[in-house]
């Protein structure tokens, strides 16, 4: 029995009447967990006022953050202001940038509830927690928290799970800055840093690194569980500056100490610090091998400081932010070129269990046409080199009013073709 059509996104996210779904890649999110602070607010009612009820704002430069009451007035040891400025004295002023201050103890949907407040504009979210990566085991070794997964199954309410079709039309990636330095209130060292590749959570990534200035120290002193300030306001940057098919590693574009403010790179691991300068190159190989993103330098580059990857906990296709990103772009334009075809006519043909060569090819050159188009990026380069559209036969077609799309695209400077599902309602 045929029921009334509908585009079914796991975000509940609202359908634009221009059937536009959101493209800039350049739009991200900090989620600031408060988790660990007692009492957070008192004393600051502005930002309460702001915050409150898990809002999100949107600023664009430092003048808006001083609005919502973001300044340099202690608020959590100065930890979002110190980002925020990061962000802002990195990227420069005018790029969007999204907040929102929570306590995530109990569970992460105040991502999800972050994408449908913004209309689902966001790429990327950053989040910063005292909770801690890892913990120790009873032998001495080192486990995982549930942190990364859960915001991995999380992720996977949002953006749907690999290899299944989904209806969901604004996918993301998370950048977690959790605590690197507390773990069960045992010592450790990061030589016994656990795989993180076996947790299999390709939407989110974990760098370790902070500038080990003594600003940042007395901060991160003050911290919940003497937790890492992180350097999520550059990262964030970055991943701004970057378009979706370019590397957060890039020497070209992100000199973490480009405008000379980031001289004490190190990993945010154990009393030190752990800076980079006491860590063996051959260690960092291993670390990074891992899963972990790290600070590195080159010698013929003085001064300079850049992440060692743009990994994910992932893998495969799906192993690194640039190809999520690509994907995620691709996804949202597939979905804005399908919309319009919701509750039109198609013809089944039995043969094939599929819609009619006809409508197939109607709707293929509207997803092709669209590709084209959006995935350029600033400097309208190309963002893929490739792409092949293909409607998957489904049996149940008339039972389901369904079809299942397949996108293969291959993004530029990659050898092969990544591939994702996407299922659109109609009416046939």
């Amino acid at each position: 029995m045929a029921t009334l059509s509908y585009i079914d996104t796991t975000s509940k996210q609202p359908v634009n009447r221009s059937f536009r779904i959101p493209t800039d890649e350049s739009i991200g999110a900090m989620l600031f967990d408060i988790s660990g602070f007692t009492n957070p607010f008192d004393g600051y009612s502005l930002l309460y006022h702001s915050f409150k009820d898990n809002a999100v704002q949107c600023i664009k430069n430092m003048d808006d953050a001083l609005l919502l009451g973001i300044e340099d007035n202690g608020f959590l040891n100065g930890l979002i202001y110190y980002h925020v400025s990061q962000f802002y004295d990195f990227i420069g002023e005018g790029q969007t940038l999204y907040i929102a201050i929570a306590d995530c103890s109990k569970d992460w949907e105040i991502i999800e509830q972050m994408q449908r407040q913004t209309n689902g504009r966001i790429f990327q979210v950053g989040v910063w927690t005292s909770q801690s990566l890892w913990t120790v085991r009873r032998d001495g070794t080192m486990g995982f928290t549930p942190l990364i997964t859960d915001l991995q199954a999380q992720a996977d309410e949002i953006n749907g799970k690999l290899g299944v079709s989904t209806h969901t039309m604004v996918p993301l990636n998370i950048i977690l800055c959790g605590n690197s330095f507390y773990a069960g209130g045992k010592p450790f060292s990061y030589k016994s840093l656990p795989n993180a590749f076996e947790l299999n959570c390709p939407k989110v990534s974990v760098p370790l690194i902070q500038n080990g200035t003594q600003e940042v120290k007395n901060m991160q002193s003050q911290n919940p569980n003497q937790a890492p300030v992180s350097a999520l306001g550059v990262i964030m940057a970055c991943l701004s500056l970057c378009g979706a098919e370019e590397s957060i590693a890039s020497v070209a574009k992100c000199d973490l100490n480009k405008n000379e403010n980031f001289n004490n790179p190190e990993w945010g691991i154990g009393t030190t610090g752990t800076p980079i300068d006491d860590v063996h190159r051959i260690w960092g190989n291993i670390i990074s091998s891992r899963g972990y993103i790290i600070p590195v330098n080159y010698e013929e580059l003085e001064g300079a400081c850049f992440l060692s990857s743009d990994q994910t906990l992932y893998e495969g296709d799906f192993g690194t932010i640039a190809n999520n990103r690509v994907m995620h772009k691709c996804r949202r334009a597939v979905c804005t070129a399908t919309i319009p075809y919701v509750n039109g006519s198609h013809i089944y043909n039995p043969g094939t269990h599929n819609i009619s060569p006809t409508s197939i090819a109607m709707m293929t050159d509207s997803i092709n046409t669209l590709l084209d188009s959006v995935m350029r990026n600033k400097q309208g380069q190309k963002q893929i080199e490739g792409r092949v559209v293909t409607f998957l036969e489904n049996e149940k077609m008339l039972e389901n009013d369904s079809i299942s799309i397949k996108l293969d695209v291959k993004p530029v400077n990659y050898s092969g073709y990544i591939s994702e599902g996407v299922s659109h309602d109609i009416v046939q």
